[in-house]
């Protein structure tokens, strides 16, 4: 796919509150501090993406004790992330950040942002402070988000959090694992039926675990749909970065199917072009290279 048509849906702007929020001293956020739009646009055009979901990782050091803080800085990013979209029509969507520990704060950065905003989906972590996403403190976010119909996409976030390489190539791709799994023992996907997910990686550590989740849970009709755990976590999609190789993505497309793969980059930690090169290598029918690069993308963003 050479010309302009990918729809990215993991791609990570970094505007200056964001990056003043961070710790600085985490050496992987360099390619972060170093961001501008221009350099967005420019690694999208070598990459053939036409359209951009931006998100923020927020981790959860990031949000301060002082709720009123945490709101502004929300609305900022949200704002900023807008303004982006508004001045490359077309070009951008939105999944906003909310100060998920403030659950008020997160309804109602939850209702500007999907309101007046117009954005796109919620960008979530897989925890905060060990606390998973299917925990009963979150339920008023899911059941406001249900209601809406909400597409959420969940970032890994490193549980250990000491910035490791370690904690970077083991951990996260473990915690979307884990943060499934919970959903999974909460009952979240029976509880709240319309709110479509995007986890990162193709699921991280979660496609070689399935099997022994799925026997461990299978007697248990409250947990496991009777059809089994893919009928069980309905509406949830994968991107296929870092997964877009030979052996891996062989493995996610058995599991998933074709219909929930989508195109991400992990822009700007990863250029568009290397998972759009791995996609290319794939040897995939054109049908099914354009579901994961744009198709599947579309049906839950229809107005790309």
């Amino acid at each position: 796919m050479s010309t302009r048509q990918r729809i990215d849906v993991h791609h990570h702007p970094s505007p200056p509150t964001y990056i003043n929020a961070r710790d600085n001293s985490n050496r992987f956020a360099t390619p972060q501090i170093q961001w501008t739009v221009q350099k967005t646009l420019d690694d999208m055009e070598r990459g053939g993406v036409a359209t951009s979901i931006l998100s923020l990782p927020h981790p959860p050091s990031i949000w301060p004790a002082d709720l009123n803080i945490g709101r502004r800085l929300a609305r900022e990013w949200n704002e900023y992330m807008a303004g982006m979209a508004r001045d490359y029509p077309g070009r951008f969507g939105v999944f906003a950040a909310v100060p998920v520990f403030d659950i008020d704060g997160a309804l109602r950065e939850t209702a500007y942002a999907m309101d007046t905003l117009k954005a796109d989906g919620i960008c979530l972590v897989t925890s905060y402070k060990g606390k998973y996403l299917g925990d009963k403190m979150f339920d008023p976010v899911w059941d406001e988000l249900n209601r809406r119909k909400a597409v959420i996409f969940a970032h890994p976030q490193t549980p250990i959090g000491d910035h490791s390489e370690r904690d970077r190539i083991l951990e996260m791709p473990f915690d979307t694992a884990r943060a499934v799994f919970d959903l999974v023992l909460s009952r979240h996907f029976k509880r709240y039926p319309n709110i479509r997910w995007v986890f990162a990686h193709g699921g991280g550590g979660l496609p070689f675990l399935w099997q022994r989740i799925q026997d461990s849970e299978s007697k248990r009709s409250d947990v496991i749909d009777p059809a089994g755990l893919k009928a069980t976590i309905k509406d949830v999609h994968f991107d296929v970065v870092g997964a877009a190789n030979k052996i891996d993505f062989q493995l996610i497309r058995q599991l998933w199917g074709i219909d929930r793969l989508t195109f991400g980059t992990d822009w700007s930690f990863v250029e568009a072009k290397v998972t759009a090169n791995n996609v290319d290598a794939l040897g995939l029918s054109a049908a099914d290279a354009y579901a994961v690069n744009r198709g599947n993308a579309e049906k839950l963003f229809p107005r790309f």
